[in-house]
C-alpha cells in the first residue's frame, strides 16, 4: 500500500491578518469598533492625520480619529450614542457655531483602527 504524500500547499493556513483561500492568500479586514446599537457621530473627514490633528485642536469638544478603508481619517464625537442620542447630539450639536451640517451618525463599521485621541 502507497502512501499519498501531504501536500503542503492544500493545508488550511491562517494568520493575523491574512487567510489561505482557493489557492490565493486573501487579507482579512479587520476592523476597529465591533458592531452593537450604538453610534459614533461622525463630523469631519480629513485625507491625512495631521490635518485632522489640526483641526481636533481647534475644537471644543472632545473627539476621536479612525482610519478608514480609503485611507482618509473619519473624526468622531469621543463617545457612542444610542440610535435616539446620536440624533439628539447631532441637532445640538448642529446649533453650536462650527458644527458642520454634513455630519452623521454611523455604525462605524467600515473603522479600520483608532487613531487617537480619548
Amino acid at each position: 500500500m502507497s502512501e499519498t504524500p501531504y501536500l503542503s500547499d492544500k493545508r488550511p493556513r491562517t494568520s493575523k491578518f491574512a487567510f489561505w483561500s482557493g489557492g490565493n492568500w486573501r487579507r482579512k479586514v479587520v476592523y476597529a469598533s465591533s458592531l452593537d446599537d450604538r453610534k459614533y457621530v461622525q463630523v469631519f473627514s480629513f485625507p491625512n492625520m495631521g490635518a485632522a490633528r489640526a483641526k481636533t485642536q481647534t475644537l471644543s469638544y472632545r473627539t476621536d480619529a479612525y482610519e478608514t478603508p480609503n485611507g482618509w481619517v473619519a473624526v468622531t464625537l469621543a463617545s457612542k450614542f444610542t440610535d435616539d442620542e446620536a440624533k439628539a447630539a447631532l441637532q445640538n450639536k448642529k446649533k453650536e457655531t462650527g458644527f458642520p451640517n454634513d455630519a452623521f451618525g454611523t455604525f462605524g463599521n467600515t473603522y479600520k483602527r483608532k487613531l487617537c485621541c480619548d
